[in-house]
């Protein structure tokens, strides 16, 4: 039987694929929201300390009651003060800059150059606060330095399918997990491990692993998630991706990407 999408729900299929990346984002605000609230949380204590002492200096000298010491106090606290806002407002800004980057890579497919470390781990971070009330752990080990010239919203998709479908289905039965991002590059092209130690996939099901899963019963959805990670690598990205497991033994999923994507995709 063929693995392709019957073409009774292919239109339904290619309209719910197109909102994947609405949806990546919209899971992404939880946790962009907490990472982001510290540092302004931050700023807002720090200027109304200061705000309190700048009005009790003020007070002070239109009393004529102001003395050096208190002065130069407060010029201290001021310099502290403000190295303090600096510092978490350049780190609101940078988390607001690639929350916007993200949103614009998933709205637009948009193609540009990007560091294939830097991206994965700006959104990694994101996908930590996802497992942060599990016990599954995501760690990323990744080379440096490798420049692409490609989709990055596509590969956060790829990305974000693979994690979400190792937390869901990887460790059934297990209190704790690790799933690990692993790679290597060429000049030309990247290959990504990502693997997990969870209970591993029936040999049965691994030639089906990435075929669209038709629902049979009323009520139930199409299944897009691991179909939609080979529409993205194979269609997208122009790459390959394979899969070995065994029972109780993890699983590997293995894509190889070129640096630089195909010029036309069907996104």
């Amino acid at each position: 039987m063929s693995d392709a999408p019957p073409p009774l729900v292919d239109a339904l299929l290619q309209a719910l694929m197109q909102r994947d990346g609405q949806a990546l984002v919209g899971n992404l605000v939880p946790g962009f929201a907490h990472e982001v609230s510290t540092p302004i949380g931050n700023c807002v204590t720090v200027s109304s300390t200061l705000a309190d002492k700048t009005r009790a200096v003020a007070a002070s000298l239109q009393e004529k009651s102001l003395k050096q010491s208190q002065l130069v106090a407060y010029l201290a606290d001021a310099v502290d003060a403000a190295t303090l806002l600096e510092r978490n407002l350049l780190l609101a800004h940078e988390l607001i800059s690639r929350f916007r980057q993200t949103t614009l890579d998933q709205a637009g497919a948009l193609r540009r150059r990007f560091d294939l470390e830097e991206t994965l781990h700006e959104y990694a971070a994101l996908l930590r606060h996802r497992l942060k009330k599990t016990p599954y752990e995501l760690q990323l080990d990744l080379p440096s330095h490798v420049e692409f010239d490609s989709y990055p919203g596509a590969l956060q998709q790829v990305i974000d399918h693979l994690v979400s479908n190792a937390q869901q289905h990887a460790f059934a039965g297990r209190s704790i997990g690790l799933i690990k991002i692993s790679g290597q590059a060429s000049a030309d092209s990247a290959t990504l491990d990502i693997d997990d130690n969870g209970i591993g996939i029936a040999p049965e099901h691994l030639p089906h692993l990435f075929a669209l899963n038709v629902a049979t019963v009323p009520g139930q959805a199409l299944r897009l998630g691991l179909f939609r990670v080979h529409e993205l690598v194979t269609k997208v990205l122009g790459g390959n991706i394979k899969v070995s497991s065994s029972p109780d033994a993890g699983t590997r999923i293995q894509i190889k990407l070129p640096r630089m994507a195909p010029p036309e995709h069907a996104a």
